[in-house]
């Protein structure tokens, strides 16, 4: 009669202690949700803030499209050198004259000949009408006047190049030639600069020549003063002592005078997000941003470890600085001041 109290006694006791266990897991189940909802506190700046342009420079030069030494193209004496080096002088201008007498001698010559063949080949055409001449006599007289023709435009052109002319505007660099002295075809006697057709070259690295050419805002700098340049070509030659190659840049404005040394500088069109804001979750790097009041991962797949990354976000972003590494993606997120 005493076991039955004692067995209900010990019944009851152990339903009270699975009663208070578990109570106790679901106070403690509530507490790890509470706790994985309270929001960690971050700092954050708009994309607008935090991105950068990245801007260079390289030492670089205004050169000329165009620097000519002109020559002789006849045999003659050098009569007159209009022009001294410095001297601007335009298009067409007549920088040298040379002795003149035996090529218009010779054109003379030729305009004779060409009168008597015109002369021959026109009575030939009459006596082969009445077949007083054979065919091969006509074909004859028909050469000799087309021979003496050229032979006359020949001796025309000559004349013409008793004048040395400017083939562009420019700028006298040196005078190789004096008056009086005999030249040859080919030998040269003025240097002549083009001062319109400029544009700049630049040594670059070889390494960076892909990142440079997407960029689109290029300048020559000179002192104080700026001239807008526009990409035309890269060499595909790389110097095998410096790692360089050369890039060429066309004025689209105002021009620079050849010659003269400055500093090419560019800023990239793009945005960059410096190395700092970047972390790394599940092997992939990214950023965190704030949307809705929760952290949200945006994996950036070119993304490299200690180096600025390049990201097309709307300006109004807000992108995670202080806090990042405490947060997962869609963590709840407080931002603080």
């Amino acid at each position: 009669m005493t076991v039955v109290p004692s067995i209900t006694f010990i019944v009851y006791r152990n339903l009270t202690m699975i009663r208070q266990l578990l109570f106790l897991y679901l106070m403690a189940t509530l507490f790890s949700v509470h706790a994985d909802d309270k929001p960690i506190n971050v700092t954050v700046n708009t994309v607008d803030q935090a991105v950068y342009y990245p801007k260079g420079s390289a030492p670089a030069t205004a050169v000329s499209l165009n620097d000519t030494m002109l020559s002789a193209h006849i045999s003659s004496s050098i009569v007159d050198i209009t022009v001294l080096v410095a001297d601007t002088v335009n298009q067409d201008e007549v920088l040298v004259q040379l002795d003149c007498r035996n090529a218009i001698a010779t054109k003379q010559s030729n305009q004779a000949r060409l009168s008597l063949a015109e002369f021959q080949l026109h009575r030939a055409r009459k006596l082969r009408k009445g077949n007083n001449i054979s065919e091969e006599i006509l074909r004859t007289r028909q050469s000799e006047s087309t021979m003496a023709r050229s032979a006359l435009k020949a001796s025309e052109i000559d004349v013409e190049r008793c004048q040395i002319k400017a083939p562009f505007r420019g700028v006298i660099k040196q005078r190789v030639a004096d008056v009086g002295e005999w030249v040859n075809p080919g030998e040269p006697i003025i240097q002549l600069i083009d001062i319109d057709s400029v544009e700049v070259s630049a040594q670059l690295p070889d390494l960076s020549i892909d990142e440079l050419e997407e960029i689109q805002q290029f300048y020559f700098v000179i002192g104080d003063k700026r001239f807008a340049l526009q990409h035309r070509a890269t060499s595909e030659v790389v110097d095998n002592l410096s790692r360089t190659r050369e890039m060429r840049f066309a004025f689209t404005g105002e021009r620079a005078q050849p010659g003269q040394s400055g500093r090419l500088i560019w800023q990239s069109a793009s945005q960059y997000l410096p190395a700092r804001y970047l972390v790394k979750r599940n092997g992939v790097n990214g950023v965190f941003i704030v949307e809705s009041g929760r952290a949200k991962f945006i994996a950036l797949a070119d993304a490299q470890e200690g180096r600025p990354v390049k990201v097309d976000l709307a300006k109004d972003v807000q992108v995670i600085d202080k806090g990042r590494y405490s947060i997962e993606d869609n963590s709840p997120v407080k931002v603080i001041h």
